[in-house]
């Protein structure tokens, strides 16, 4: 009696075996592709967006050379901006409401300034986005201004993604490459910064022109803006030494400070 009792046990456990390593394979599996998810998202996306990614390259970024500002350039005002140029500069005021424009033109080069100064809402809006991204940073840095996350996502390209990666830096290298890097015609990229604004130049070429944007944020108040430079003829080469002058020259009085450079 006692020995068909065990004849009759051993399936039954045989089952609950099979039964105890499919959950332990199912439960292992489930692991991995909760851990491995967005890696798979990753070269998803890499495959969808490929035709707009596969240039991408490291951009050189570095710190701007500083500059002599001669004598003789004027400064000139816009919005809570002064910024000197050469003299023998034309120049054209545009106003469209708290966006101030002007453009700066001699035979050689075109000079375009636009400041802007958004609503206090739209600044704590933006200095609660730069939080939640420097939350998503795998190594949580502080971007008190765009322009770090700009220099970083210069860095980085496609090839960079290992399997390796932990999920929060896959998910921030997707986002580096499909969000922020909007820069296939920036060729070379510098940072020039005060104790009151950060900014970031890019040298690039849209194709027709051999082109530079510089693009400045205060750290403390909504004031933000931008210089375009383009040569006049087409293919000629900027000058640096003018370009960074204009960038360095510039001085902000902004809500912040009543006179900050």
């Amino acid at each position: 009696m006692d020995y068909n009792h065990k004849k009759e046990q051993k399936p039954k456990r045989s089952f609950f075996k099979i039964v105890l390593i499919l959950v332990v394979i199912f439960l292992i599996t489930g692991r991995l592709l909760w851990y491995y998810w967005p890696h798979f998202q990753w070269k998803w996306a890499e495959w969808r967006a490929w035709e707009r990614i596969a240039g991408l390259e490291r951009i050189p970024s570095s710190l701007m050379p500083e500059v002599e500002i001669p004598e003789d350039w004027i400064e000139h005002s816009l919005g809570c901006i002064q910024v000197s140029m050469p003299h023998d500069l034309l120049v054209d005021y545009r106003n469209h409401g708290e966006t101030h424009i002007a453009e700066y033109r001699n035979e050689n080069i075109i000079i375009k300034v636009i400041q802007t100064s958004c609503s206090p809402h739209d600044f704590l809006e933006k200095v609660s986005w730069l939080a939640r991204i420097s939350q998503a940073h795998p190594q949580k840095n502080i971007f008190l201004t765009m322009f770090p996350l700009y220099i970083e996502a210069t860095g980085v390209v496609p090839a960079d993604f290992r399997w390796s990666m932990s999920r929060k830096e896959v998910e921030w290298h997707k986002y580096l490459i499909l969000d922020v890097r909007g820069l296939s015609t920036v060729k070379q990229t510098e940072s020039f910064s005060t104790s009151k604004w950060e900014g970031w130049f890019c040298f690039g070429n849209d194709g027709k022109n051999n082109t530079g944007i510089f693009q400045w944020s205060c750290i403390s108040c909504p004031a933000f803006g931008s210089i375009y430079f383009y040569p006049v003829d087409k293919g000629q080469e900027l000058d640096l030494n003018l370009v960074r002058g204009v960038s360095q020259s510039m001085k902000v009085n902004c809500g912040c400070s009543p006179s900050s450079e």
